[in-house]
């Protein structure tokens, strides 16, 4: 199946997030804003749409982090989840895997509770990555960036009936 380029203006945004989008909407920069200490909501971040329901995704791309550093709290995640709610009173179920500074690596978590599944130890910098990531309709999440798988772990199903989700975001470009 050939891939389409992503128009990110067409996304929701969702919990306080600050949107700047170039080149036609196909890159989009996230910014909260906020700090743990300061935060007004956990997850924010901007909610695709999709026409039909979904067990199963992947999503490839490129990303780098740029206002977090090794072993302060936040990051970014790229997630499967629903989305109930606008704004700030929005609510993510579902799971994600998150480039997360204050773990040191790549951690996969449930949404909205936030228990994780998994850390696993990477080297987060400040440099573009190209990642991609699947979730498999038998509960197998993996995530490579730079081609080397950084995650490969087992959670629950995840079932969603009509919103593909990238979640807590935390200014990412």
């Amino acid at each position: 199946m050939p891939s389409a380029r992503t128009d990110f203006s067409d996304w929701r945004a969702f919990g306080g997030i600050e949107s700047t989008f170039a080149d036609s909407g196909s890159s989009v920069t996230l910014d909260t804003n906020d700090t743990t200490e300061t935060w007004s909501t956990k997850w924010s971040g901007l909610a695709m749409v999709s026409g039909s329901p979904v067990c199963s995704a992947r999503i490839d791309g490129r990303v780098r982090g740029i206002s977090h550093y090794e072993g302060t709290p936040g990051g970014f995640g790229i997630g499967l989840a629903t989305l109930s709610g606008n704004g700030l009173g929005a609510t993510l179920t579902g799971i994600a895997i998150q480039f997360d500074y204050g773990f040191g690596g790549y951690r996969t978590t449930n949404y909205p509770a936030d228990t994780q599944l998994s850390v696993d130890k990477g080297e987060l910098d400040k440099s573009w990555h190209q990642v991609s990531v699947q979730f498999s309709e038998d509960g197998v999440y993996t995530m490579t960036v730079d081609g080397a798988t950084v995650v490969n772990t087992s959670g629950s199903k995840v079932w969603l009936p009509n919103h593909t989700s990238m979640g807590r975001v935390r200014r990412v470009q």
